[in-house]
């Protein structure tokens, strides 16, 4: 018979009704232990004369704490030691009275009765259950308290039959359970430990536990935000109801703190960290590292081994509370770092939307990356850089820290930016020189060729003329219509820190 349908429980505290030639006596004692057969009691408690009417006469016993009773003939009654304690051993018998089962009105777990005896042989009887209250579970294993008493006998490196009660969603997992640690509480002797990693457990149970965390993680928010805010908060119906739609390997490490959109799918070995916070439809692929201060976007592809919102390398760097944003729609491919900002440069390292990063791209702290930016391979720059909307540059090419690069401009390969570069240009080298307006990209972008001609005259007087720059722009002013992309150009050229590459 199973503890957890007898209800009983160690440290109960037993009434045996004696009778005697038909005079009942009354006495109290508790129980040390139950399995599924016999019935421990402290016989310390009992002087020699009650012991040996015990013995020889019938006896009823009453569970006063979980309830039930049931008769038994005492000459069957064994004795026994349990750590050097006397106990009296009374069978169970096949039939009796049942006491109410527990109704589990939260997360517990059910696992096997172990007991070492003094004078017994160490013994495990299949399907005897005791309860335990969840602490913490992952997919991956589980922290349970027990009682004092309850945990004696559970040894590291022993396997459990662990029979788990998930609340939301309402279903019971039966696995197996290796003990890593076992061990009395700190701050309370009478309770301890048991934390077991999970052996034999299915991608479907993984996928119940998670779905269970994250539904329960939800539910605390919402409660919190209730108890401590007048008005009612509202949640969106994506947060609540699309949890199972969330793909997560088995092998990932997620903070409970962080928070993820519906259909987020993260891959193997990938690690979120609690200040993180990723937008519907995100895919992130193996060996990521998303590390607090991050904030992604819907619908972003961040690809293997990618690094995010990580210290920024910054010897001013104080530790303080920085952020990553990245926008929708964004793709981070391999290995690519970006580090978080710093409170010198606002505390925002910014990725917009619809944006390109290619493999081994690094983006320091503080940049700010417009829309539509596409970066090849091994891009890296310094921290500060300003990199406009629609902007291509090619691989291998070193940006200097503050740096200022105009919207839809082009930089071949192999380049070194030291100086702004200003918007509409095809540039590449080192130094960095001027190639002339960047008409294919901007035909392919929608421009007319009235737009690229004003562009193209404007430059024409910035690098072909024998004008110096001050003088360049005082004939823009005089000589050109000034169309919009004209003075888009102008007031690049006015709030340029570093000056522009030259012709």
């Amino acid at each position: 018979m199973r503890n957890s349908e007898s209800g009983l429980k160690i440290k109960d505290q037993i009434e045996l009704h004696v009778s005697d030639a038909g005079v009942d006596r009354l006495l109290s004692a508790a129980v040390l232990s139950v399995d599924g057969n016999n019935i421990y009691i402290d016989r310390s408690d009992i002087d020699e004369k009650m012991l040996s009417l015990i013995i020889g006469c019938d006896v009823k016993v009453v569970l006063k704490k979980s309830g039930g009773s049931f008769w038994f003939k005492s000459p069957f009654a064994q004795f026994g030691k349990i750590n050097q304690i006397p106990v009296l051993k009374f069978p169970i018998p096949e039939k009796w009275e049942r006491v109410q089962r527990r109704s589990y009105s939260r997360l517990s777990v059910e696992i096997p009765i172990y007991y070492r005896w003094t004078d017994l042989s160490p013994e495990q009887k299949d399907g005897i259950y005791k309860d335990g209250v969840v602490v913490n579970i992952s997919a991956g294993g589980i922290k349970f308290r027990l009682s004092a008493s309850d945990i004696w006998g559970y040894q590291t490196g022993s396997i459990l039959d662990v029979k788990l009660h998930l609340s939301d969603p309402d279903t019971i997992i039966e696995t197996k359970a290796l003990i890593l640690e076992s061990s009395l509480d700190k701050g309370d002797e009478d309770t301890g430990m048991l934390v077991c990693r999970f052996l034999k457990i299915s991608d479907a149970q993984k996928e119940a536990i998670t779905i269970h965390n994250i539904r329960f993680q939800q539910k605390f928010k919402i409660e919190s935000r209730k108890n401590t805010q007048k008005t009612q908060t509202k949640y969106s119906s994506d947060q609540i109801q699309k949890v199972e739609n969330l793909k997560i390997h088995k092998s990932a490490i997620i903070s409970s703190k962080a928070k993820l959109g519906t259909d987020v799918s993260v891959g193997a070995f990938s690690i979120i960290e609690d200040d993180v916070s990723i937008g519907n439809e995100t895919r992130i692929d193996s060996s990521v590292l998303i590390a607090n201060g991050a904030r992604l976007g819907k619908g972003c592809e961040v690809s293997q081994g990618v690094v995010l919102a990580t210290k920024p390398q910054d010897l001013k760097f104080g530790g303080e509370e920085s952020e990553l944003r990245v926008g929708d729609r964004t793709v981070l491919r391999e290995y690519c770092t970006l580090n978080r900002g710093t409170e010198h440069g606002g505390g925002i390292t910014q990725v917009g939307s619809d944006c390109l990063l290619m493999a081994y791209t690094h983006v320091a702290h503080d940049c700010k990356l417009g829309n539509q930016v596409i970066l090849a391979n091994a891009i890296n720059m310094a921290g500060h850089v300003n990199i406009e909307d629609n902007v291509i540059i090619g691989g291998i090419t070193a940006i200097h820290q503050f740096v200022k690069i105009g919207k839809y401009a082009f930089i071949g390969g192999l380049s070194r930016v030291t100086q702004d570069v200003p918007p509409y240009i095809l540039t590449t080298g080192d130094p960095l020189k001027y190639y002339g307006p960047n008409s294919i990209g901007l035909k392919r972008q929608g421009f007319t060729t009235d737009q690229i001609l004003s562009i193209k005259r404007s430059y024409k007087l910035i690098y072909r003329s024998k004008l110096n720059l001050v003088q360049a722009v005082d004939a823009i002013k005089n000589e050109l219509e000034l169309t919009k992309e004209v003075e888009v150009i102008l007031d690049f050229i006015e709030n340029s820190d570093r000056g522009i590459i030259k012709g």
